[in-house]
């Protein structure tokens, strides 16, 4: 299936001054799961791409690409939309989610990038994103396990980093997990793909 590509034209505003802020030593937060994560529907898993406003590499900037990934967590914490992988590269991050049953795909990303915009113009005020994104909803087994290795080896492609463990940014660094396949996705555990689940950096 041909990716589709989505403008969102409004963002919601979203008050994040009531999200607490506890931080461990990596400067990332690891809030537990929502407890209605577990219903979340199998054929809503996406692959998504979005890129910054005229593709500047706004996250070359450390703890721009730490506040990204922080507002990832907070709403994956809330369980706007279980987060199975992630990358953030310098002009574009590629997200690999499924939705809360009440949310629709415009919505999660109108979370994520509206979240973003918001936090990061508190300290700095840039343009951040292009509207539109791409999407690609995941069909099965082997394409579910084909856009899980090409998030992971996008910075190695990209020659940042020898090893994907290596590149800070990624759900592939040791910093992070992944949650589990929605319900209905047995088969992928059953296989050994899905073993990971989001862990705690140890601040040591």
């Amino acid at each position: 299936m041909p990716s589709h590509r989505i403008t969102i034209t409004t963002y919601l505003t979203p008050i994040l001054e009531s999200i607490s802020s506890p931080c461990d030593g990596y400067h990332n937060r690891f809030p537990a799961h929502n407890t209605t994560i577990t219903t979340m529907d199998s054929q809503r898993t996406f692959f998504i791409t979005t890129v910054t406003w005229g593709r500047m590499p706004i996250f070359r900037v450390e703890a721009r690409a730490r506040l990204f990934i922080d507002v990832l967590l907070d709403y994956r914490g809330q369980g706007k939309f279980l987060l199975h992988e992630f990358v953030v590269m310098p002009d574009h991050v590629h997200v690999l989610l499924t939705p809360a049953p009440e949310l629709s795909l415009e919505r999660a990303l109108q979370f994520i990038k509206g979240g973003y915009s918001y936090r990061l113009r508190k300290q700095e005020k840039i343009q951040v994103w292009e509207e539109s994104f791409t999407n690609h909803r995941i069909q099965d087994v082997e394409d579910y396990g084909r856009h899980c290795e090409y998030i992971r080896l996008n910075p190695v492609h990209a020659k940042l980093v020898r090893e994907a463990t290596e590149y800070p940014y990624s759900s592939a660094s040791s910093a992070f997990g992944a949650d589990d396949a929605p319900a209905g996705a047995v088969a992928l555990i059953s296989r050994g793909i899905l073993t990971r689940r989001w862990k705690r950096r140890s601040s040591t």
